[in-house]
């Protein structure tokens, strides 16, 4: 995939640039992130529109022509057609929930869309085991992490992330914090995954960092273009930051 600043700057003019919004939302108020784009599209003068899986379908996709022509793009029957080679597609996490959803992001790439991100990236970092893997394979420094499957793997689990407590678990996939919790002894830990398991929810058993802070960090075609600070709560286990520390940014 090519640079997107190169993208921006060599392949087209910025009035040219069309921005989709690959989502499976469809409140009228847009989300956070969404919005977040929407308003910088809109201060940059590019068009922008949410494409909501579980309404839109593709009715065109010419080739030759290097076109895509999208139907009820969310939901409202209007239609919007688009150049291929000039259009950024943002994906969020909903739209990897059902297959029509995983079926309109595979179109849009492979009809040659600049995805942000393609589908594989997507699948890994949906899995935290899949990320775990992803990020040992290339060096990344990650809390050792194993599966939790059933309970005659649980006891080499944690011997396989030291053997310690506290221990983090978690469920296989999911964001913001939801499905996460800290033990502290053997007890405890069996008694959140058989909790858990009851819901019939993938685990996975995590080592527990202290830290003061962690760095969230965008990274485009191989290169570090912003990160975010995440300052830690004093006191208090809480897998998520307030949304006033996860706006400290570091460019």
């Amino acid at each position: 995939m090519e640079n997107f600043k190169s993208f921006i700057t060599e392949k087209v003019v910025h009035d040219k640039i069309t921005v989709l919004i690959l989502t499976n939302s469809k409140a009228k108020k847009p989300e956070i992130v969404t919005g977040m784009i929407l308003k910088a599209c809109a201060d940059l003068g590019l068009a922008c529109y949410t494409v909501v899986t579980t309404e839109a379908w593709v009715s065109d996709n010419d080739i030759e022509k290097g076109t895509v022509a999208i139907k009820n793009h969310n939901g409202d029957e209007k239609d919007i057609e688009v150049e291929t080679a000039s259009t950024v597609v943002f994906v969020r996490a909903g739209a990897l929930q059902d297959e029509i959803g995983l079926a309109l992001l595979g179109t849009l790439q492979n009809a040659g869309c600049m995805m942000i991100n393609d589908r594989d990236g997507m699948a890994t970092c949906d899995n935290k085991m899949s990320a775990y893997t992803t990020f040992e394979r290339n060096n990344i420094n990650t809390p050792r992490t194993s599966l939790v499957n059933n309970e005659k793997s649980i006891i080499d689990a944690h011997d396989r992330i030291g053997g310690k407590f506290p221990v983090i678990i978690k469920t296989l996939t999911g964001t913001q914090g939801i499905g996460v919790s800290k033990v502290d002894s053997m007890e405890s830990m069996m008694s959140v995954i058989q909790s858990l398991w009851k819901f019939n929810a993938p685990l996975i058993i995590q080592e527990f960092l202290k830290i003061e802070f962690d760095v969230r960090t965008i990274v485009l075609n191989g290169r570090i273009v912003a990160s975010t600070k995440r300052i830690k709560q004093k006191k208090i286990f809480d897998p998520i930051a307030t949304w006033a520390q996860r706006q400290n940014l570091i460019f």
